[in-house]
């Protein structure tokens, strides 16, 4: 009695947010997400640049200029003291000398997907029905988690006040033991029995709540509607389609957006 006081809602939102089927097929909707995105990028241009840098401690010399000017200058004589030798020969160390020290290099390429055979089309009509069925999923685990935290804690509640009757028909029965001693026995043994059932049967209604809601299995739970007296005994009569039932299944939509994906 020293526990958290949980409501149905509180219940539902412990058990959304911590449970871990649920969380795992949230992200199975954002991976089919980006793989529809990615999908779309097939449609459009792929661009991609390169580029290199290398640099030489020195530069590249097709001619011993040493050896050339002095077999010249030896052939030519005198010739070879003019000024217009010593200019010449600068031209052809010029035009023999080879700038290496900064090289450059860079390319720039464009690929244009233009027919695949229908396969870009295709891959994102495929990706689009699984970020579908996805979702669909997603729902079906989101109502199964909301219907089993439901169940168990009307659970519970049902059980507390199963356990308020076996006390208290306990305590009548102890009241009249001294009047019917041997019968009173018995039937004191048949309530403590089922005293014991309904205990441990709360006992373990409350864990399996705790789990579900993803608390610890060693705190108390006090849930907000144990306090009730009374219940409704004649259920309200709705009235249901069918069709309308058939056509928000999740488990047919989950079928359906398959199928789509093998056609």
């Amino acid at each position: 009695s020293a526990g958290r006081t949980l409501t149905l809602e509180k219940c539902r939102e412990l058990a959304i947010q911590n449970n871990k089927e649920l969380k795992i097929s949230g992200e199975k909707i954002k991976m089919a997400g980006y793989e529809k995105n990615a999908a779309f990028t097939k449609y459009f241009p792929q661009l991609s640049a390169t580029g290199a840098y290398m640099w030489n401690q020195k530069d590249i010399n097709l001619l011993d200029m040493g050896a050339l000017g002095a077999s010249i200058g030896g052939a030519l004589g005198p010739i070879a003291q003019l000024p217009v030798f010593g200019k010449l020969m600068e031209g052809v160390d010029d035009l023999q000398h080879l700038d290496i020290q900064n090289i450059w290099v860079g390319s720039v390429s464009l690929v244009q997907p233009v027919f695949m055979g229908g396969k870009i089309i295709n891959y994102n009509q495929i990706t689009k029905y699984a970020k579908q069925l996805a979702e669909s999923m997603n729902d079906q685990q989101l109502q199964d988690v909301i219907c089993k935290t439901d169940e168990t804690y009307w659970q519970v509640i049902s059980l507390v006040n199963k356990k308020k009757l076996a006390d208290a028909y306990v305590d009548l029965l102890r009241k009249t033991d001294h009047d019917m001693t041997a019968m009173i026995k018995v039937k004191l043994n048949e309530a403590e029995m089922a005293q014991t059932k309904v205990d441990n049967g709360l006992a373990l209604s409350r864990m399996l709540l705790a789990q579900i809601c993803g608390l610890p299995l060693e705190d108390p739970l006090v849930l907000a509607d144990e306090d009730i007296e009374s219940f409704l005994t004649e259920p309200s009569v709705t009235a249901a389609d069918v069709n309308e039932a058939f056509m928000n299944r999740n488990e047919l939509k989950s079928l359906d957006l398959a199928t789509k994906i093998y056609k």
